[in-house]
């Protein structure tokens, strides 16, 4: 809708790609600072200018929803698809950047915009452009996890995986917590950010899970794996 009210101001086809790409990246900047304006009103702060470092800390999503790969496909621009920056953890490190360090990071790294050319969209300096993409970088390999898979995107899934995909399906459908604790790493979390939940390490994800298929749960659960983010997934 931006778009189509500002068509005035687009004189030269060849720009319309960063045209757009402006008028959208400023978009989502106005609805990040939007959303923490009535957060931070609702509870009685003061209203005006939110800092740079309250978007940052405040507008983490509750929770990460899957991008099926199957919508991948087609999709216009193949850099998006050729980077892994649709996997899970990538999205996760991504919202601990303050808002404008994430929109030049995913200008100038993902979409391969110029420096000036992204200066020019977020209204900022070359210098600072610079600087905030270093800080996001910094930041980003602090929190990306050190023994993820190389950017390449991969279309099939390792024969140990597919196996610990297919054991993980029959353990749960069976109810075999057994084979389930089997499974599970001895560091492992599980989350369900909608409701809250947290577990770390085997055995309280594993009495998550019990909870869960005792009594009427038994038996009755159903699942279809899939692909999203570049990983294997299961729907339940």
């Amino acid at each position: 809708m931006r778009a189509w009210r500002k068509r005035e101001s687009l004189r030269d086809a060849a720009t319309a790609r960063p045209w757009l790409y402006r008028i959208a990246t400023n978009a989502c900047l106005d609805v990040i600072r939007r959303n923490i304006r009535t957060e931070r009103n609702s509870i009685g702060a003061p209203r005006g200018h939110v800092p740079e470092s309250d978007v940052a800390a405040r507008s983490r999503p509750r929770s990460l929803d899957p991008y099926p790969d199957e919508r991948l496909t087609g999709m216009p621009d193949e850099r998006l698809v050729r980077r892994e920056t649709l996997r899970i953890a990538f999205v996760a490190a991504v919202q601990h950047l303050p808002a404008r360090q994430r929109a030049v990071l995913l200008l100038r790294d993902v979409v391969g915009v110029r420096a000036a050319e992204c200066a020019e969209m977020l209204d900022m300096t070359v210098p600072a452009a610079n600087s905030a993409l270093q800080r996001a970088r910094t930041t980003m390999r602090q929190r990306l996890p050190a023994d993820r898979n190389e950017w390449d995107a991969r279309d099939d899934l390792t024969s140990e995986e597919r196996r610990v995909v297919e054991d993980y399906v029959r353990a749960t459908e069976d109810g075999d917590l057994r084979e389930l604790a089997r499974l599970v790493a001895d560091d492992a979390t599980f989350t369900m950010p909608v409701h809250g939940v947290v577990r770390h390490g085997r055995p309280e994800v594993v009495r998550g899970w019990e909870l869960a298929m005792a009594g009427s749960g038994a038996g009755q659960w159903t699942h279809i794996v899939t692909a999203a983010n570049r990983q294997p997934a299961v729907a339940a």
